[in-house]
This record gives C-alpha cells, structure tokens and sequence, in this order.
C-alpha cells in the first residue's frame, strides 16, 4: 500500500500501538497517505501518527551484538586485513533485521572497536567513512592493541579535532542562543551579548531560481549592508549595529524563525583561550503575515570571548532546491523520522507550505486561528490540535468530539499536552 518502500526499525508493540522508525521525511510522508486506510480484524482503521526523533536507541544485547558481529564478517577481508564499515546505517543484512546501529552514538562505536580488538587485533586498514561520527576519543583504546593499523578512514564524518570541553560549550552555545533566536521572546538574547558587541547582515539577492527574493521583507532589505553594493561611508557605519540593546532590537524585528539543527554544518576556529570563532550554516524558514512560511539559508559567524558574542555577522539567502525538497516542507512541529500506528489516534499533521496572494493568505490565516483556539480549548500543544483538525479537515466541532471521546479513554498520549 505503501508506495515507498521502508525498513521498520527497532519495530515494538506497545498494547494496541505499534512503534518503528523509518529514515527520511520522504518516506514518512509515503505513510502519512497510508492513514486509515488499513483495517484491522475488529474494523478499526489504523491512523498513523509521525514526529520527529532523535536517532533511535538500539539496545545492545546479546543477540544485537551477535548480528553486529555478522555484519562485520561480511565486511572483513582477511587477505588485506581491512574492515570496511562505511555508511554502516544502511548495511542490507543489519536492514534485514530491523537494526539501525549508528556509529554516531558512542556507545556503538565503542562496541565496534571492541570488537575489533578482541577479533582481529591485526587490523591494518579501517573504513569508518560516511559515519557521522563526531567524537575521536573512542580510538584511543586501540593504539595499544591494534598496533599493526596503518590507514584509518575518517572521511565524510563530522570528527571534532577540538578539546571536548570548548565542543560541549559549542554545541550548547548553539543550542541555547537558536532556541532563543527562535522563540517568541528575542529580548532574552541580550544577556549573550557584550555590551560593546556589534552586529551586521546582508542578503542575497542574486538567486532567482525560486522566483522569491522579493519575499525578504523590504526594511531587511534596505538594512542589508552588502558592502558590494554599499558604497557610501555613512551608510555602510550606519547600517552597522553597535551595543547589544541596538542588535537585540534589530534582531527583534525580524520575522519568526525556525532553524533546521540537522541541517547545521559547525566550523570552530579557537584563536586563543580567550577568543573562539564560530561558523555556522544551515536552514531555517520564516513565517510572515504576507508571504506565510519562506524557506532560507543562512551562514552566520559569531565572535565569542568568554562567555559573550563580541561580533556577530549574518548572511541570508534564498534556500537552494535541494534544500527546499528537504527542508520546505512544514508544520509547527518538526519534520518526521518516525511513524507510530495506532487503533484509535490523532492524525499525522499536515504539510503547511507558505504562499503569496491574498487568498492563499486568508486561507493560511483562518486555519491558524482554529489551532489557536483549538489548542486553547484542549490545552494541547499546537502541533496535536493541528493533527486533530487536519484528521477531520478543520471541522472544529467534529475534531472537538473525537479528541473528547478519546481524551475519556486515556488514549491521548502525554506529550500531547507538553509545550
């Protein structure tokens, strides 16, 4: 029925529920159009449910091991002594078994290693390539045992050469401030900023495969110091933000922002203890009245002394096809790795895609309203009232009923009600 084929992994049965992951929204989105659609015996037809996931937890237990212990066995050849673990995430035999073993998480990549040592401790080459692996210190424990290791590849991962202490606060960093940055409050900002720290951005207008340059509101536009473009003196001073009260403010006039985390790609350059330079690009999409949801680009870098930004620079672009594929499509919650099947649920949200025109925008508009106020009536986070009222096509009453019906049957799950 579905027409993209998937592996269901870390497949569990939880009462009437069903869990399993799937890579990819694409293929989330081939078994959204499943729902209801499938009947059981009893004649309840199954809603499938998808959201967001961290990678899955795949517990390593006696018989997981055992199949990682096969999977490098047919990886291994013994004549070159050279084990190629490359793009492990989709090994047939291991997709076979519904195992998603990622050598992301630390704990599998110690597993591997550890195997490795107590198998073939002659190892010469290793192909760790196309892993996203992110931390090295798990090789340490092999400089003593696999002594005849010659080549260890490391190539198309995300390995961190910097201390772990200056990663951890990188990557908290990253997390608060976007967090803020994307909230409904981005005053909270200013206790990022030094006092004397300045701010600067520009946009791109040179691509217009999308046909929507003109979609960046027009006073970012006109506050865009592109100094290509911006010859005068006082205009490139005057479009320069000094003070952390005049960048919090200039920020705060923005539109609202989603940033993709998954699409980031972090570059650190730590000039001293004191002084660290922050590169980061990535997505995000922006939700104006006028345009609705816009999808962009963006690569910002920060100066960071301790503990504060001292100079933040940003530069915006319309988003690249492929990124439009991957990341245009939208709801308030984030895009899905996971799918759940259930007897009796809400729906899988819907694809929300911004558009110009007014009556587009009345449409976009009017259907916000009802998740407000849905949400405001159920106490529900905007992402299940959504769900609901897309199930019964924003029929606010028919909606109201069933989440009633099910609400009285426990059957509503708890993270429905979490902010």
């Amino acid at each position: 029925m579905c027409e993209k084929p998937f592996v269901p992994y870390n497949f569990q049965v939880d009462g009437q529920t069903v869990v399993f992951y799937v890579q990819g929204q694409d293929t989330s989105d081939a078994l959204k159009c499943c729902s209801r659609r499938i009947t059981n015996n009893n004649g309840f037809k199954y809603t499938i449910i998808s959201s967001r996931s961290p990678v899955p937890h795949t517990q390593l237990d006696a018989a997981t091991i055992s199949h990682l212990k096969e999977t490098m066995s047919r990886r291994y050849d013994a004549h070159r002594k050279l084990l190629n673990m490359s793009k492990l995430r989709n090994d047939e035999y291991l997709k076979e078994h519904g195992l998603f073993i990622p050598l992301s998480r630390p704990n599998m990549l110690i597993a591997v290693i550890r195997i490795i040592k107590e198998n073939i401790p002659d190892l010469v080459h290793l192909n760790l390539s196309d892993n996203r692996v992110s931390n090295l210190e798990a090789f340490e424990s092999m400089v003593e045992t696999c002594k005849l290791l010659k080549s260890l590849d490391l190539s198309f991962n995300q390995g961190s050469f910097i201390q772990p202490e200056l990663n951890q606060f990188v990557i908290g960093f990253i997390q608060q401030y976007f967090t803020l940055y994307d909230s409904d409050d981005r005053q909270k900002l200013s206790d990022a900023y030094h006092e004397q720290a300045m701010f600067s951005f520009a946009i791109s207008s040179t691509n217009k495969s999308q046909g929507s340059s003109a979609f960046f509101p027009s006073h970012m536009f006109q506050e865009s110091r592109n100094l290509m473009k911006v010859k005068d003196s006082t205009a490139r001073s005057r479009m320069l933000q000094h003070g952390k009260a005049n960048i919090v403010s200039t920020l705060a006039g923005f539109p609202r922002t989603k940033h993709e985390m998954d699409s980031f790609l972090v570059d650190v350059h730590p000039f001293t203890p004191q002084l660290i330079s922050v590169v980061i690009n990535g997505v995000y999409r922006e939700t104006t009245k006028k345009f609705g949801v816009q999808t962009r680009s963006f690569c910002r870098t920060f100066l960071i002394i301790p503990n504060l930004i001292i100079n933040d620079l940003l530069f915006l672009s319309n988003a690249t096809v492929e990124q439009i594929q991957k990341y245009g499509k939208t709801t308030d919650a984030a895009p899905s790795t996971s799918s759940r099947m259930e007897d009796q649920a809400i729906s899988a949200p819907s694809v929300t895609v911004g558009s110009s025109g007014d009556a587009a925008n009345s449409v976009y508009m009017n259907k916000a309203h009802l998740v407000k106020r849905f949400a405001e009536a159920t106490r529900m986070n905007t992402s299940f009232s959504l769900q609901c009222l897309e199930e019964h096509a924003y029929d606010f009453d028919a909606a109201m009923q069933v989440f009633q019906t099910l609400n009285s049957q426990g059957l509503i799950p708890a993270e429905a009600f979490q902010a």
